[in-house]
């Protein structure tokens, strides 16, 4: 499958909860306030009273997240772990973890987040280490305990000062050490923990990974087989580990579970798994205007994605979830189709996908259509599939098919690139205004 770039950015998760009862413990000023705008429902209650954090933050655990006053831009929020609640300059407003508006002191261009500039420790100075005789004996290397703070506290990373990403990465690995000794030692054999930049999509995972350990601990085991974290951590791979902490704490522990251990996830992720695959699965989990989203709907589609799956078999994720949003009746209808619950072949996930794509609605989605395809082999790609679905006549449909396979040459001689797809799939329905839809 094809790798792709996207622009994420790291995330702030909820920490620790310290020994304070909730009985102890009260909200006030502006806690108090972005609290009775949000609702109780999503904030929870106190577990602490309001404190500073060493970055200069004010927070204040709660059994909903997090509450931070920030001392770089003098807003309050509250995060989830997965969302994030700002009380700025327009009031209240909700965004993603991943995201920043643009009166945010850590924006970047494009609503991403800004890599901070890692701030010395207050008050550390340097000594100049003095000229003595070679030793002729060789000074051992350090040796590291148990202990992942221990470790992490001798990290570059750590040494030059922590920015708030790396201080909140830092907490969880002070609280893993002290309640779950068994995750300890899987985090201990990750070695990019301990490298010297710890980049924010690092310090996210290992706060999500923190956090779940809080409050879906069931999930944790599952998350940190998974190789891919193991071994170093991409951009889209946050962006999927983020919606697997999304779902295993907000939605449904046993099909986060069902997810991460589905083998496309486990035998390494790509972009298009990430955004086509973990992430429709959360919209469709919680999809407020699909009468279709929930648990067994989403259960359905991860059930169609084959092993090892093509790009197509992901986009058949998205093709789905547009149908369902379009056409609900046609959904309940195409599930009780033979050919649907026999197991779909290629040609069957090729007119999902151009239906999808095409937005047919109830009626059209079961009116007769054919299927065109070629293999056309590239100089830089190599074999590329071209395929039409239509509802012409068969000499229309080869001429249609001849016309995209010249597109298909033309693009990559003019690119001289190879073709970055596998599959080249075009919806072309006679009907109207709906005439000429391009599937994906």
């Amino acid at each position: 499958m094809k790798r792709l770039a996207i622009l994420t950015a790291t995330a702030l998760f909820f920490l620790l909860p310290t020994t304070v009862t909730a009985a102890e413990c009260q909200f006030v000023f502006g806690f108090k306030t972005i609290r009775d705008l949000i609702g109780h429902d999503i904030v929870g209650e106190c577990l602490e009273n309001e404190r500073y954090a060493a970055n200069g933050n004010s927070e204040q655990h709660t059994t909903g997240g997090l509450l931070v006053w920030r001392k770089a831009d003098n807003w309050t929020a509250f995060t989830d772990g997965y969302r994030t609640w700002v009380n700025g300059p327009n009031g209240l407003v909700q965004r993603l973890n991943s995201e920043r508006f643009e009166w945010e002191a850590d924006y970047a261009p494009g609503g991403g987040i800004a890599t901070p500039t890692p701030t010395p420790i207050p008050g550390a100075t340097i000594t100049p280490i003095p000229t003595i005789a070679p030793s002729p004996t060789p000074t051992p290397a350090p040796v590291f305990g148990s202990s992942l703070a221990k470790r992490a506290s001798v990290s570059a990373w750590y040494r030059d000062g922590l920015n708030d990403d790396e201080s909140l990465a830092f907490t969880f690995l002070k609280q893993i050490d002290s309640y779950n000794s068994k995750l300890a030692k899987v985090l201990l054999g990750w070695a990019w923990i301990f490298d010297e930049d710890m980049r924010p999509d690092e310090a996210s995972v290992i706060s999500s990974i923190g956090s779940l350990d809080l409050v879906a601990a069931a999930f944790v085991p599952h998350l940190v087989a998974l190789p891919w974290i193991a071994d170093g951590i991409d951009r889209w791979e946050r962006e999927a580990v983020e919606h697997l902490h999304y779902i295993a704490h907000r939605v449904d522990l046993d099909f986060a579970t069902e997810l991460a251990t589905a083998p496309w996830v486990v035998d390494g992720l790509t972009l298009i798994e990430s955004r086509y695959g973990i992430s429709l699965m959360q919209e469709m989990l919680t999809w407020p205007h699909n009468r279709h989203s929930g648990p067994e709907f989403a259960r359905l589609v991860l059930n169609l994605i084959p092993y090892p799956p093509k790009e197509a078999d992901l986009f058949l994720v998205y093709a789905m979830r547009d149908i369902a949003g379009n056409s609900p009746d046609g959904l309940e209808r195409l599930m009780t189709t033979p050919w649907f619950l026999d197991g779909l072949d290629e040609r069957e996930r090729v007119f999902l996908i151009a239906a999808g794509g095409a937005r047919l609605d109830s009626d059209q989605l079961f009116d007769p259509y054919s299927t065109a395809s070629s293999t056309i082999v590239l100089p830089h790609k190599g074999a590329v599939n071209v395929w039409v679905v239509h509802n012409l006549s068969s000499r229309v449909g080869r001429v249609v098919l001849a016309d995209l396979e010249r597109a298909v040459r033309r693009s990559e001689k003019f690119w001289e690139l190879p073709f970055p797809v596998d599959d080249v799939i075009l919806a072309v329905f006679d009907g109207g205004p709906r005439g000429h839809h391009l599937a994906r």
